[in-house]
């Protein structure tokens, strides 16, 4: 019959530590057999409170159950139409705990197979793995596009064997930690019982055969580590925390296996004149109290370097919004669409004036 340790104890799952304290305290209270109590019922107390009062033991407990395995009998899972025991019994080995939680899940599935009689693929290479990058761009770098030269360091296929690992014709010998299996077997003791595993043997990788003639540069690993350089083309309009593949960049797979890849993160730094927001750009522009009264022509200079002339109406107030459009960024992917120019006004107010220019304010009060 399934064991439901919260249920024992009467809290729910997401019960705290204090609550399933406080629960066993009472429990352990009615049905100690010194008090007259049950002592059957009061091991089943203490057999939860165990569990459930331990971070991992209880961790492991949820996800079993979570599972859909019968904790009457812990070798037996609900989930499959054949006892785990029966199986494993056939199988020569003890099989009574399911604590699968921190376990490499190809490792575990390569024990599965491996007792069904289904044969895996043996591993005996490695591919290579990815690197990461970062790659920084001004404002002005992404409005035109560019080309970046980057260089660091990778593993590379061995120039002296070609990345085979070997030098001439590959010679092997039997692997003598796993005696040519390709796998180990582990067992372990855990709070529940015995678990054993098949894992693939680290000394060979899962071959079952070891090198007998491997090269001396790269130890028959077929590759050594080497600095990379490489030029990479940027397009325009590139965003900020964009990341660019670049395939096969990455780090060099052991005897010929496939390379990983490279990764650029882009990192757009702060312009001192321009802001951006998606493919458009916003520029202050100051102006002084008589351009923003009378208005009048204005030259900026845009992203691209080109000199605009932009007319200013008369009565521009403070923070008003001037649309330049297609000078803001190229849109990534479609260089021929940009973005606009937003001109965002500021009015400078000078803080000394001279008496001529107070007076003349004066008047112009009068006026307006």
């Amino acid at each position: 019959m399934e064991k439901d340790y919260y249920k024992i104890l009467g809290v729910p799952e997401d019960a705290s530590e204090e609550e399933i304290k406080r629960a066993f305290r009472k429990l352990a209270h009615k049905y100690h057999p010194d008090r007259g109590g049950d002592e059957k019922k009061f091991k089943e107390i203490n057999e939860a409170y165990q569990v459930l009062s331990n971070k991992e033991k209880r961790k492991q407990y949820d996800f079993a159950r979570k599972s859909g395995f019968d904790f009457g009998d812990f070798s037996q899972a609900k989930s499959w139409p054949f006892g785990f025991s029966d199986w494993h019994r056939q199988q020569g080995e003890t099989f009574s705990d399911f604590s699968f939680i921190n376990e490499d899940l190809e490792e575990i599935l390569e024990n599965f197979f491996a007792n069904f009689g289904f044969a895996r693929k043996k591993r005996n290479v490695r591919h290579g793995s990815d690197i990461n990058l970062k790659i920084d761009l001004t404002l002005a770098e992404v409005a035109s596009g560019t080309k970046k030269v980057i260089e660091y360091q990778r593993l590379k296929p061995c120039p002296y064997c070609q990345g085979k690992g070997y030098q001439g014709k590959a010679e092997y010998i039997r692997c003598s930690f796993c005696q040519g299996e390709g796998k180990i077997r582990e067992t372990r003791s855990t709070f529940f019982g015995n678990f054993s595993r098949i894992s693939t043997c680290p000394k060979c990788d899962g071959l079952g055969k070891i090198l007998k003639n491997p090269c001396s540069n790269c130890q028959g690993r077929g590759v050594v580590l080497g600095q990379e350089r490489l030029e990479v083309k940027i397009e325009p309009g590139v965003s900020d925390g964009q990341i660019i593949k670049i395939s096969g960049k990455g780090n060099a797979g052991e005897r010929e296996a496939s390379p990983g890849d490279l990764y650029l993160l882009i990192n757009v730094l702060k312009d001192k004149r321009f802001i951006r927001n998606g493919d458009d750009l916003i520029m202050p522009l100051k102006l002084n109290i008589v351009q923003a009264c009378l208005g009048g022509k204005v030259r900026i200079k845009t992203i691209q370097g080109k000199t605009l002339e932009v007319n200013i109406p008369q009565g521009v107030s403070f923070g008003s919004l001037l649309k330049i459009k297609n000078y803001g960024l190229p849109k990534f992917g479609r260089r021929k669409e940009k973005g606009d120019l937003i001109l965002k006004i500021e009015i400078e107010i000078p803080k000394k004036l001279s008496k001529k220019a107070k007076n003349l304010l004066k008047e112009l009060s009068k006026e307006i």
